[in-house]
């Protein structure tokens, strides 16, 4: 199984770490280049004083530009406290089942499900404890939940692997150490044919325009985590390691 993870905020991969990329509008492309390099070395080594010690060799250059780099680590340490990284851990079912599963939360207190991340559709399906076809898989109790709202909208809805119908309604979803409050989805009654046995449910990434919630659309999870602050910028990546590891 190849260990897969899926961040939430634009990202620049150095080592194991992460680093979150913002050009600003009056940053040069060399600029933009410096200062990503001296990121990406500031993540790896995880301190001002780390990254000098590691660079010792170079010391004339450090000494002669002590002033820029310490202007880039605090730039770069003001940025990556004010906004967070999500990070969740996904598994590479692509060649058997055609899918990438992964652990979300849902409800107050949180309920834990493994859903199908999926990038051609934008709404997210749990099934309710009345799905007496959603054999296998772990049903929301909304009872059990404080901050559960229900919108007593119908939906009824058909994918390449199924059909399902249920209804809309919101509550807060934890990603990845992210929270997004009153955040959209459906409860499923009834399936056919939607699960392959190995998730809970279904989870869209796609653009808002694929959402099928009415009477409008409803905002992918990263246009919602923006508005709610909790990241920089309404973007999301995958990435596959080289470790044949079960994620």
């Amino acid at each position: 199984m190849i260990k897969t993870s899926i961040i939430l905020s634009l990202i620049l991969l150095s080592a194991s770490k992460i680093v979150e990329i913002k050009i600003s509008k009056n940053e040069t492309p060399e600029k933009t280049k410096e200062r990503l390099f001296f990121e990406s070395e500031f993540s790896k080594h995880g301190s001002l004083k780390n990254f000098i010690k590691s660079n010792l060799h170079k010391s004339s250059f450090i000494k002669n530009h002590m002033s820029l780099i310490k202007d880039y680590y605090l730039s770069y340490t003001a940025r990556i406290s004010k906004y967070s990284i999500g990070e969740v851990n996904i598994k590479n079912y692509f060649s058997t089942y055609g899918l990438y599963s992964g652990k979300i939360q849902l409800g107050t207190p949180p309920q834990d499900f493994i859903v199908d991340f999926d990038t051609g559709s934008s709404d997210f399906y749990v099934p309710s404890p009345e799905c007496t076809s959603c054999v296998g898989a772990n049903t929301f109790n909304f009872e059990n939940s404080s901050t559960f709202k229900t919108q007593n909208i119908q939906i009824a809805n058909n994918y390449g692997q199924g059909s399902l119908s249920g209804f809309e309604a919101q509550d807060t979803l934890t990603i990845g150490g992210l929270k997004a409050t009153n955040f959209d989805f459906s409860l499923i009654e009834n399936q056919n044919g939607f699960y392959p046995g190995i998730t809970d449910g279904l989870f869209g990434l796609g653009f808002s325009t694929f959402s099928d919630y009415t009477p409008t659309p409803a905002p992918n999870l990263v246009q919602v985590l923006k508005s709610q602050h909790q990241i920089e910028n309404a973007v999301f990546s995958f990435y596959l390691t080289n470790n044949s590891l079960d994620g």
